[in-house]
């Protein structure tokens, strides 16, 4: 199991210096049918139950999206197969494509990785 200090020492943080989330603070007395200590204490475990989701999801979104790096011996094969003229072409579809790419990551990164595999497997089967 993670340790969860660092959301709790957050949380601890942003108390002390009256940056609470209003909406989760509204919530938090909802529940606790207004009693004080129960909406702090509810508010802190709701906060920390936020703040360690958007860890995990940020932790998976990095590790998801991460290409893998191309090696000089597949540019090579590349070369090889198409010749310096054919090259430049696919030079100038590379950065098409990878404009493509940037944009599908800005709108849909899980959807982004699965392209980028598969691009990625398409170029090391030798198309």
């Amino acid at each position: 199991m993670e340790n969860d200090d660092q959301f709790y020492q957050a949380v601890a943080d942003e108390l002390r210096e009256n940056r609470i989330n209003d909406a989760m603070w509204t919530k938090a007395i909802a529940r606790s049918g207004g009693d004080p200590n129960k909406t702090k204490a509810l508010y802190i475990q709701m906060r920390v139950s936020q703040l360690t989701q958007e860890d995990h999801r940020q932790r998976v979104y990095e590790s998801d999206v991460q290409p893998e790096p191309v090696s000089d011996s597949l540019w090579e094969k590349i070369e090889a197969k198409l010749g310096p003229k054919w090259m430049r072409v696919a030079n100038y579809a590379a950065k098409a494509a990878l404009v493509a790419v940037l944009i599908v990551i800005i709108l849909n990164p899980r959807e982004a990785a699965r392209l980028l595999r598969r691009v990625s497997d398409w170029l090391l089967s030798g198309f």
